[in-house]
């Protein structure tokens, strides 16, 4: 927060100095993305997707943005000519995201991401032949982050909602998880993680929430519905490391105060003008006092 000294002065006098708010500018900002992917095999080739839809605002004044995409359909490889190596595969319906705020009308401001129809997997070819090491499925998936400020007291939000969720491939046994009983998951849901040798592999998150915040006057708050982490893991004759995140949603408003002063600073501005009140009665009554004896002098 940031202050400036206001001080009291009577005839020169320096009567109190107290530490009142400064004005300050609220600031909201929002933003949402559909889907991205970034994966590296061992330390050589690195390849990336998304987001296909991105919305964002930030600003004092008011601000709705959105980007919507009918589907999308991408592969990516890492291999030799894309014959033999590891694959991504990306399918949806839908792609929508994003952001808006009605400020100044409302301290307020959110974030929206949603991808319908989703399948993705990540798995070998070789010779055209896809195998499924992890595939990952669902009919929605909706990522929300929201923040407010009532009163001057910021706070943020993370929502999300995931219907029709499966899990496949070869990493899970071939068998299909149904993850039905996570439409609406705990906030950092660890779903799935795998581990070679000691060392965590693979990791599915649903619902990660990860929190901004530096007190009262500053609240944010970042959203992933799906976060899946690779950190070394084998897939073919290679190592694969990277991020996948699916409907992906911030918002953040800072400097949320009112510029008024506080109820302590309120009491000591009174104290202040009684003392100042009180300093100035007893200078008149001193003069007055004085006055015939200056003129019993002349």
């Amino acid at each position: 927060m940031l202050y400036r000294k206001t001080m009291l002065f009577v005839s020169g006098a320096v009567l109190s100095s107290m530490a009142v708010p400064a004005q300050s500018a609220t600031v909201v900002s929002s933003s949402a993305s559909d889907i991205s992917i970034n994966l590296r095999l061992l330390s050589l080739a690195a390849v990336g997707l998304g987001p296909l839809t991105s919305a964002g605002g930030s600003a004092g004044v008011s601000y709705a943005n959105s980007d919507t995409l009918a589907s999308a359909d991408d592969t990516l490889t890492l291999g030799a000519l894309g014959l033999v190596g590891v694959q991504q595969r990306l399918t949806t319906g839908v792609l929508t995201s994003a952001a808006q705020s009605p400020f100044p009308v409302s301290q307020s401001g959110s974030g929206r991401a949603e991808v319908d129809d989703l399948s993705t997997a990540l798995g070998t070819v070789f010779l055209g032949q896809f195998t499924n090491l992890l595939g990952i499925n669902a009919t929605s998936v909706v990522s929300r982050s929201s923040v407010a400020a009532p009163g001057g007291i910021a706070s943020a939000t993370g929502f999300t909602q995931i219907e029709g969720l499966t899990l496949s491939g070869s990493l899970l046994g071939n068998v299909v998880i149904d993850g039905s009983l996570f439409v609406n998951p705990d906030p950092n849901t660890v779903l799935f993680s795998l581990g070679v040798l000691g060392s965590e592999t693979l990791r599915i998150i649903l619902n990660e929430q990860v929190p901004v915040s530096n007190g009262v006057h500053t609240a944010g708050i970042s959203t992933n519905a799906i976060h899946v982490i690779l950190n070394g893991l084998p897939v073919g004759t290679g190592l694969v490391s990277g991020n996948i995140y699916i409907a992906r949603s911030q918002a953040l408003i800072s400097d949320a105060e009112a510029a008024v002063p506080e109820p302590a600073m309120w009491a000591q501005m009174i104290a202040g003008f009684a003392l100042a009140g009180l300093v100035m009665r007893r200078r008149q009554r001193s003069a007055s006092l004085a006055l015939p004896h200056s003129r019993a002098a002349v």
